[in-house]
C-alpha cells in the first residue's frame, strides 16, 4: 500500500469513527436535555447540542489514534 493510499484510509476511519462517537455524543445530549427537568439544573448558560456533541467528539477521537 503506497503512502497516499495509506493516507486516504486513514482519513475515511477518522471520518467513520467521528460521525459514530458524533452520533452517540447527540443522542447522549439529547437524552440529556430531556431528563433535565427532572433533576437539579444549574444557571450557567447552554451551548447547543450540536456543538457539544461535537467538541466530545472531538475531544474524544485523538484516544482511539494514540498507541
Amino acid at each position: 500500500m503506497t503512502f497516499t493510499q495509506r493516507r486516504k484510509t486513514e482519513a475515511r476511519e477518522f471520518r467513520l469513527i467521528y460521525a459514530a462517537c458524533f452520533a452517540v455524543f447527540l443522542v447522549a445530549g439529547l437524552v440529556a436535555r430531556l431528563l433535565a427537568p427532572f433533576g437539579g439544573q444549574s444557571g450557567a448558560p447552554r451551548r447547543s447540542i450540536i456543538d457539544e456533541a461535537r467538541t466530545a467528539a472531538q475531544t474524544s477521537i485523538p484516544f482511539a489514534f494514540m498507541g
